[in-house]
């Protein structure tokens, strides 16, 4: 499980395609060897990977340091010593740090929703799945109340 949890910290990540790897990486893990987990490990997936993942994620989306960041992003191309450098535009449903972090958003929330389908047999065994159960509930409420369109439709 330790890597999950380094996925897990990477995953808010300055950087997006870093945090969005990391995402890929750790859900694409957890459902190819999440069958030979047994209880106390998705106890811990749960409640110390997932819905840590999707606080986190939620929480950097969310901050006002976030939201205030609407200025549209553009990457340098070429070296350094171009005078004036090329730049590249970015999608305009991409183009801000805000932007960035409810898609960030959405595919955590994604990833998370699709594990806990995936393995619903086994987790709704736990001792704590209804806990978690009312958490990601109160995320998906979160996602569709404060989020992007696209937030709110993962």
């Amino acid at each position: 499980l330790v890597l999950y949890q380094q996925l897990r910290q990477i995953s808010v990540d300055p950087r997006i395609e870093v945090r969005h790897s990391a995402l890929r990486t750790l859900f694409t893990a957890l459902e190819a060897h999440g069958g030979v987990l047994e209880g106390s490990s998705w106890h811990q997936v749960v409640n110390e990977l997932l819905l840590p993942v999707l606080d986190d994620v939620s929480s950097y989306a969310s901050s006002p340091s976030t939201l205030g960041a609407d200025q549209p992003l553009e990457k340098h191309l070429g070296g350094a010593s171009q005078r004036e450098p090329e730049r590249m535009l970015i999608h305009h449903s991409r183009n801000t740090h805000a932007k960035q972090w409810y898609t960030t958003w959405e595919t955590a929330l994604q990833g998370v929703s699709r594990t806990l389908a995936v393995f619903f047999p086994s987790l709704s065994l736990l001792d704590s799945a209804e806990g978690a159960w009312l958490r990601f509930l109160a995320h998906v409420e979160g996602a569709a109340v404060g989020g992007s369109e696209g937030v709110a439709g993962a």
